[in-house]
């Protein structure tokens, strides 16, 4: 991101919470977020919801963005065995201790 390769990311707020640095120093920042609600933090940029044009679209949105507030589901298929989906599980455990989020 720092030599310019990426121009944009889709990502939580939480997550660039590590590179304060850039955003105080204007090398990043937000255009828009996809939390409904107010973040104090941010609170001048605009929701995606800002700009939907119906009570449909925001129930999409809802749907859509839900990942943000809850995370995304993991899913194995039928008949995992119990060692692997624990396996599974302790990997995500792990990844979340050291990413500083809650799984």
């Amino acid at each position: 991101m720092e030599r310019g390769e990426v121009q944009g990311v889709c990502a939580t707020y939480g997550q660039f919470r590590i590179y304060e640095q850039l955003l105080r120093e204007g090398k990043m920042r937000f255009i828009l977020r996809a939390e409904e609600a107010a973040i104090p933090e941010i609170k001048e940029v605009p929701s995606i919801f800002d700009f939907a044009k119906t009570n449909e679209q925001r129930q999409l949105m809802r749907f859509v963005f839900s990942s943000v507030e809850f995370g995304r589901p993991y899913v194995l298929p039928p008949g995992t065995s119990k060692a692997r989906v624990d396996t599974f599980a302790q990997g995500l455990r792990r990844d979340a201790a050291r990413s500083g989020t809650r799984r």
